[in-house]
């Protein structure tokens, strides 16, 4: 019996690390089934919404003067090439889709034109935009819900990252009569993001020895200054100079002046010696810079999926994660995690001076058999899950 083909529709995740993440996560949960083709569709252009992403990331990091790179995204999903194709395709989906004989196209992350006529599913990130309006123009937010509204209402099938987005589908577009399904929290250890060299990196950026990190980008919702403001109370009360290392883009189309806003207030903190803002770096360098880390913070107002893509890594890679106690992140259940009161600073420098504490007694070792199996129970999990929806369809 011939195998149907699944087109991993690519456009709209490209131009952001955490869209890549997510396809990469799909496209190996899929795999894992041993049941489908897979066919990576990659447009020969980013869309709109991924040059918007990349622009705002375009800068250059002062303290190494090197510009911010971003990998080619033709190469992005090489780790899949003796498994799944890669295609790319110029304007046309529709012919891609028929040159390749697709039978399904997901994630789709917006509505796919009605002339395309094979199934599709449709993706939701967040509804960041009808909480935290303060965030977005009346532009934008008007722009998201008729996105939004056009997927809900005109797929058959659509997946989420949480159960919290999930009853937000059911709370803004009661009318939908998608079905939507709510992924399970995936996080995947992968042996391949170990090649690089902390001694190397850490040389690079001239960074101490101990230090948490922070690997989002500088959008406003994620709440940087809760962390350095937390930092400059655990310096009061502790005799060792602890940085922050931070990773990500400092672009934010909604407030352009934001990230120097942080940096003025890092240096009236007085910690300006102890922050350290690395900007976009590889994901291996990144995974590097996490296992020698004391624990990752993530202070994040609003995620789509619980915890966001730096608290999966830090799972996936058994590493200890100080979160935000927002309703999304506690879909998380696991010993790593340790909670904070969302925005409260005093209450972030307590949590990160008690794993520090921690952190002095532990004797950590990355067991890699050990997250491999973990990993692989996981991708089981998520694959039956997508193996189920798919074979309804």
């Amino acid at each position: 019996m011939q195998k149907r083909k699944i087109g991993i529709h690519a456009a709209g995740f490209i131009g952001w690390g955490g869209g890549i993440d997510f396809l990469r996560m799909i496209i190996r949960s899929i795999l894992a089934t041993k049941k489908y083709e897979v066919v990576i569709l990659l447009p020969d252009q980013l869309s709109f919404r991924d040059r918007v992403r990349r622009s705002l990331s375009r800068f250059t990091n002062k303290k190494n003067n090197a510009p911010r790179q971003f990998s080619d995204h033709r190469d992005l999903f090489q780790e899949f090439s003796q498994e799944a194709k890669s295609a790319t395709y110029k304007k046309s989906l529709k012919k891609a889709v028929k040159r390749h004989r697709i039978d399904l196209l997901i994630p789709c992350i917006e509505a796919v034109n009605p002339d395309i006529d094979i199934p599709w599913v449709g993706y939701i990130y967040d509804f960041q935009h009808e909480y935290l309006t303060q965030f977005f123009t009346p532009e934008e937010i008007k722009h998201r819900q008729v996105q939004f509204g056009n997927t809900v209402h005109t797929a058959k099938h659509v997946i989420v990252n949480s159960y919290a987005v999930k009853k937000d589908i059911g709370k803004f577009y009661p009318d939908s009569t998608a079905k939507v399904t709510n992924l399970p929290f995936t996080p995947l250890f992968n042996r391949q993001l170990l090649s690089s060299n902390f001694t190397e990196i850490k040389s690079r950026y001239a960074l101490p020895d101990k230090y948490f990190i922070i690997s989002n980008q500088f959008w406003i919702h994620k709440s940087h200054i809760t962390a350095f403001r937390a930092l400059h109370i655990l310096h009061s009360i502790s005799n060792e100079r602890i940085a922050i290392v931070c990773t990500g883009d400092t672009g934010d189309s909604r407030r352009a002046d934001y990230f120097d806003s942080l940096k003025k207030e890092i240096r009236d903190l007085g910690i300006e010696d102890n922050v350290f803002f690395l900007g976009y770096i590889s994901k291996p360098d990144q995974i590097q810079l996490l296992l020698h880390s004391i624990a990752l913070i993530q202070p994040t107002l609003f995620e789509g999926g619980p915890g966001g893509g730096a608290t999966y890594d830090a799972i996936a890679f058994s590493k200890p994660a100080i979160i935000s106690d927002i309703d999304i992140n506690k879909e998380i259940n696991d010993p790593l995690v340790t909670f904070f009161q969302v925005n409260n600073h005093a209450d972030l420098a307590d949590k990160m001076k008690t794993v520090l504490e921690q952190h002095k007694s532990s004797h950590w070792k990355l067991d890699v058999n050990k997250l491999e199996e973990e990993a692989a129970q996981r991708i089981s999990v998520l694959g039956d899950v997508l193996s189920a929806l798919i074979d309804s369809i």
